[in-house]
């Protein structure tokens, strides 16, 4: 029945929302005989509400505390915030001080450069006043340049008229150059029997002169051409001549040998006095000759000195030489100079030590010299080169070269002392003279004294002393002077005898 009820009741059409609408809701149940059920639902209710009062009044702290915890976390937060605002604050204080300063530091600076700024524009329009000054000076002087410009064209049309006139020159030299060279070219390198040029110096005989010239010679180097000539000179100034030596051999062997060292260092500083100033002069080439000797002592007698760059003289001589016809015949420059009276009338002879090959001042010895001595060793390979030597000479003569050339002869030097001689130098000897023959235009003659190896002349040159010196070695020398002496005799009546 009561199913039956429960099931028969109309319940209203929504639930209580609030406690008053529940009351009116279980008053409705009991009003619809459901007294025990409407009993216990609204004592279910009642306990309900009263929990939910009793709850609300017992337990209040929970939800107070919550919320005091929210006020202390909004307190913190606060805090916080407020710290961190007097931190901005002070990071702004201090940004500001920065910028405050960096501000005074820009206003000062700005004003540097105001003052620098007005300074530029007070030197500015200085410049400004002078450009319009300048201006003004060159608008006042238009004139006056536009008369330069054309006094400067007028020039630049001579200028080009002379440049027209030394372009033709200088094709000109070019086709004489061309020419040249190939002259040159055709000799096949016997460049020292080209024709002589005119005009060369006049040969003037020995007998019109007061010194003679002998060139000592020989295209083999070691025979000893240089320890010759020093102690023939030294012999010579002993009988009371005044000698020049000339030394013509870029080694300059002859000058170390006759002069002190220091004062042959002295020599080679600068534009010391040198055979080179000689060959490399352009005129006056006695008075050259004269201002370049050296003094070897007080009886008058001189020395001619060299240095290595002698060759590099040489050859540039003997450019100018190849290269410009009208320049004078290099090879007649020592006949210029030492055939001159301004030497001839100071000296009694004039020796002359050439190098061991051709060379310009080794052809200059023999188209200036009068007589030609041959030094050689008694071996073999020295003998042979006298004959080519004497052929080298024929032809030059026989070439209008050196026409005047005479012969003196030849010595052995370096011989054996061993008296008589030993049998190999002797057969060296004789063979020479058999190779000789017909080699000359006369017969050549062999000188009979011979210069012994001997350790004094050694000692000699390494002390820079004449070998004459010592009176054994004189004594040698003495005798070859008096042969020589006696060949020039020979030549001369020689010489008498074919113009008579």
């Amino acid at each position: 029945m009561r199913c039956g009820l429960v099931n028969n009741c109309h319940l209203p059409p929504e639930l209580p929302k609030n406690p008053l609408d529940l009351f009116h809701f279980l008053a409705n149940l009991f009003r619809m005989e459901a007294e025990v059920i409407a009993a216990f639902v609204i004592g279910v209710i009642v306990t309900i509400i009263v929990a939910f009062t009793l709850r609300h009044w017992l337990f209040p702290s929970s939800d107070a505390e919550a919320e005091l915890a929210k006020k202390d976390i909004e307190i913190a937060r606060k805090d916080a915030e407020i710290s961190r605002k007097e931190r901005d604050n002070l990071a702004l204080e201090q940004r500001l001080q920065t910028e405050q300063q960096q501000a005074a530091a820009a206003r000062k600076r700005h004003k540097r450069e105001k003052a620098n700024l007005q300074a530029t524009i007070d030197e500015l329009t200085a410049e400004c006043e002078r450009s319009k000054e300048q201006h003004l000076e060159l608008a006042n002087g238009t004139q006056a340049h536009q008369k330069e410009v054309d006094d400067l064209r007028k020039d630049l049309d001579l200028y080009k008229r002379k440049a027209v006139t030394v372009v033709r020159k200088y094709r000109k030299q070019l086709a004489e150059y061309t020419d040249q060279a190939a002259a040159i070219e055709a000799m096949e390198g016997r460049i020292w029997e080209a024709p002589p040029r005119s005009p060369i110096p006049p040969f003037r005989p020995a007998k019109e002169r007061k010194a003679s010239i002998i060139a000592v010679v020989n295209l083999k180097g070691g025979v000893g051409k240089t320890s010759l000539t020093a102690n023939l000179a030294a012999t010579y100034r002993r009988r009371g001549n005044k000698v020049l030596a000339v030394d013509l051999d870029p080694q300059a062997s002859l000058t170390n040998l006759c002069l002190p060292l220091e004062h042959v260092h002295d020599l080679m500083r600068g534009d010391g006095k040198l055979i080179e100033n000689v060959l490399n002069a352009s005129a006056d080439f006695a008075r050259v000759a004269w201002n370049n000797l050296t003094h070897l002592g007080d009886d008058g007698s001189c020395l001619l000195a060299a240095s290595e760059h002698l060759t590099d003289v040489e050859e540039l001589v003997k450019a100018r030489w190849l290269l410009k016809r009208d320049a004078f015949d290099m090879r007649y420059l020592l006949r210029s100079a030492l055939h001159d009276s301004l030497i001839q009338d100071r000296f009694d002879l004039i020796l002359l030590d050439c190098p061991p090959r051709w060379t310009p001042a080794s052809i200059n010895a023999l188209t200036c010299c009068d007589f030609v001595l041959i030094p050689v060793l008694l071996d073999r390979t020295s003998a042979e080169a006298v004959p080519r030597l004497l052929t080298w000479l024929r032809i030059l003569k026989q070439k209008n070269i050196c026409p005047d050339l005479e012969l003196a002869g030849v010595i052995g030097n370096r011989a054996n002392p061993r008296n008589p001689p030993v049998k190999r130098e002797k057969r060296v000897w004789e063979i020479l003279e058999e190779n000789c023959q017909g080699k000359w235009p006369t017969d050549v003659h062999l000188f009979e004294r011979w210069v012994p190896t001997s350790p004094r002349i050694a000692e000699a040159a390494d002390e820079r002393a004449f070998a004459v010196d010592d009176e054994g070695v004189r004594a040698i020398f003495e005798a070859l002077v008096d042969e020589i002496e006696e060949r020039k005799v020979q030549h001369e009546r020689g010489r008498l005898a074919t113009v008579s």
